[in-house]
């Protein structure tokens, strides 16, 4: 009966120099890896400033600032999207079922929002370089 209960518990008498050396590491590598993604992300956000707005293909406004609060007219009044706090929406839309207006704030590189009946696309670019993620998961 005492070999069942002593069988899943460790002896911290035992342990060498090399079983707290590995410990110690493992305990590093994985803070170190978990950091670095976290303060990674973080730099990628900050680089964003910038989306594009597509019209059936066609490029209406590229490198649209994020950094300065507007608001943008589309389609001769009949959809406008919004810029604020580094983020931007549509905020007002004539489609039949405002799924663009469900789709909210965007902010990330890749995130987009589509508006099928008007045709427009909002996407959001890493400004400078390429992104450094090619999908964004919540």
């Amino acid at each position: 009966m005492d070999s069942c209960q002593s069988a899943g518990r460790v002896d911290l008498n035992s342990l060498t120099l090399l079983d707290v050396i590995a410990i110690v590491l493992l305990l590093l590598v994985s803070t170190s890896m978990i950091l670095h993604n976290k303060l990674g992300s973080n730099l990628l956000w900050a680089r964003v400033a910038e989306a594009s707005i597509f019209r059936d293909g066609e490029l209406l406004f590229q490198h649209l600032k994020l950094d300065k609060d507007q608001e943008v007219v589309l389609l001769n009044g009949h959809m406008v999207v919004e810029v604020r706090d580094g983020r931007i929406r549509v905020k007002e839309s004539d489609c039949p079922r405002h799924i663009c207006l469900h789709a909210g704030w965007i902010q990330h590189p890749g995130e987009t929002i589509v508006c099928v009946p008007n045709k427009i696309v909002i996407e959001i670019e890493a400004s400078g370089s390429s992104p450094w993620v090619d999908a964004v998961v919540y």
